[in-house]
């Protein structure tokens, strides 16, 4: 008996590099977003987490799936995806990086980045609803993140994860060079802990 495979009818790509081009953009059923984002140490990402948390709640209202790429696939679109995370999920930092990490991971935010999404989760918890500014609107709750694999092409996982935010056990840093600017800078890595199953 072959397993149900579960394939989205409409994408949505968040593209966050400011030189990759949208590939798809004219052949329709695709609906993307670009946001400019370097990967360097003076990019303030954070002034995007509220365009970028909008298209993905727009996406998962709507039942479609959502890519978020840049070019390595570590710092840019880990750091949105993690925003994004934190702010739909009221995940602190920490569980929604444990989270992205169980599925991918090479993650490695930049240290700026970093120091971004702490400032944003400090944001977070200090708004009565833990949802900055009007913007941004409730998504109906679907699954997380979706794993991808060569056998099933698409499949969706929900975790419930306890809160442990007062825990920074992934924050190493290691010195490394962005792959578009070669610029050497910081990167947050995870530490010797257990991810969550």
């Amino acid at each position: 008996m072959a397993g149900v495979v579960c394939y989205p009818t409409s994408w949505y790509v968040l593209n966050v590099t400011p030189d990759l081009p949208n590939v798809f953009e004219g052949s329709g059923g695709i609906q993307y977003l670009q946001i400019p984002i370097t990967d360097h140490w003076s990019q303030d990402v954070a002034v995007y987490f509220p365009t970028a948390i909008q298209f993905i709640e727009e996406a998962r209202t709507k039942g479609a799936a959502v890519l978020v790429h840049c070019l390595a696939g570590v710092s840019r679109s880990v750091t949105v995806t993690l925003a994004y995370l934190m702010h739909a999920r009221s995940l602190c930092l920490n569980d929604a990086f444990s989270l992205v990490r169980s599925r991918k991971p090479d993650v490695s935010p930049n240290f700026h980045f970093m120091e971004q999404l702490h400032s944003f989760e400090r944001q977070l918890k200090s708004t009565p609803t833990g949802r900055p500014g009007s913007a941004v609107g409730d998504a109906p709750q679907q699954p997380l993140l979706a794993r991808t694999t060569r056998a099933t092409k698409y499949s969706c996982a929900c975790i419930e994860v306890e809160c442990k935010c007062m825990q920074t056990d992934f924050l190493a840093t290691t010195t490394g060079v962005s792959p578009d600017s070669g610029i050497e800078f910081d990167r947050w890595t995870p530490g010797d802990t257990e991810t969550p199953k």
